[in-house]
């Protein structure tokens, strides 16, 4: 197969690519709208469901077809010889839906990931397949931190039955679940403390919206809490969050208790999206954009300012916030 293109740690990045939920049986024309960016992005990462292929069999065949299928789609193959990318799974190539901890067929799924990313798991697959990178040189370092949200996530509240609202889940202030599980949040607690100027955190699942009843870190409050302290703790600044999973996109703002401006951008789906962007949380910025869609950061370091912006299959910006970089860690 075609190997993926490696990004040059020391390489300054001022254009990064963010997609999600890829089905590998639909056409996927979005490729050219990326592809024509002038100048194109140096980085392309995939924040989950790069494929469909929910495990029903004890072989994982459906996951392995899926990866078969999505290899052979032209348009990826085009995308592939022209950007490097980085990827991280969400429930659909971790192999069923909204599935956490439990699933059975984690270890197939993490495997067959890294055969199709051509990565090295940097510790044994079954310990979570999590990992960070930095770019760049200092005063322009981009850290960017892959959030594993399944392989240790406890199962959610189901809403009650008589609750009519759309979607499954309620939070759930269970202090023995865990989102991360402990090694991974003490590895978190490492990486934020390293030297970056802008931390771009890849979370599958969204981290700052509120106001509705799917997947999402608002359903382990206590867990989201711990997040945010984390960062605060670590005095990490400049952070952006990087979501999928909801096949629609937004933006969204938090300054947290303890004073931290964060970023989030959703940006799903890139070829099934269900063009139904009706939905409004108390932190989001502007309406939602319901059809096809990838998002790109575009990094301006003389200015110290960082755009993120959600974008229609041609290209065009639909949606767009900054955040101004301080200086320092």
């Amino acid at each position: 197969t075609t190997p993926w293109l490696k990004v040059d740690p020391s390489m300054t990045l001022t254009r990064i690519g963010v997609g999600s939920c890829l089905g590998q049986n639909q056409p996927q024309p979005i490729w050219e709208g990326i592809l024509r960016l002038e100048p194109r992005p140096q980085l392309f990462m995939m924040v989950g469901d790069s494929v469909y292929g929910d495990i029903k069999s004890p072989g994982a065949k459906e996951l392995v077809q899926a990866y078969r299928d999505q290899a052979a789609r032209p348009e990826l193959a085009k995308a592939r010889q022209a950007m490097p990318f980085l990827s991280m799974w969400d429930d659909h190539d971790y192999g069923s839906n909204d599935a956490s901890s439990t699933f059975s067929q984690k270890t197939n799924a993490a495997r067959l990931f890294h055969d199709f990313w051509q990565m090295e798991p940097e510790r044994p697959v079954e310990q979570g397949i999590y990992y960070a990178k930095t770019y760049g040189p200092e005063g322009r370092r981009v850290q960017v931190i892959m959030l594993d949200t399944r392989s240790f996530r406890s199962p959610l509240k189901r809403k009650p039955k008589d609750d009519k609202a759309k979607g499954r889940y309620v939070p759930d202030d269970d202090p023995e679940k865990t989102l991360l599980g402990a090694e991974q949040w003490a590895w978190l607690g490492e990486r934020l403390r390293e030297p970056a100027d802008l931390r771009v955190i890849v979370s599958s699942i969204q981290v700052i919206a509120d106001g509705h009843r799917w997947e999402r870190w608002g359903n382990l409050p206590i867990e989201r809490q711990k997040l945010y302290a984390l960062i605060a703790s670590a005095r990490a600044r400049n952070v952006v969050f990087l979501s999928g999973d909801r096949h629609r996109a937004g933006l969204y703002r938090l300054t947290t208790d303890g004073g931290a401006a964060l970023v989030e951008a959703t940006s799903s789906s890139m070829n099934r999206s269900f063009d139904d962007p009706e939905e409004t949380g108390p932190h989001q910025v502007g309406p939602m954009f319901g059809a096809n869609n990838f998002g790109l950061i575009e990094i301006d370091w003389d200015a110290r300012i960082a755009t993120i912006s959600i974008r229609d299959e041609a290209g065009t910006a639909r949606r767009a916030t900054a955040i101004a970089l301080a200086s320092g860690p």
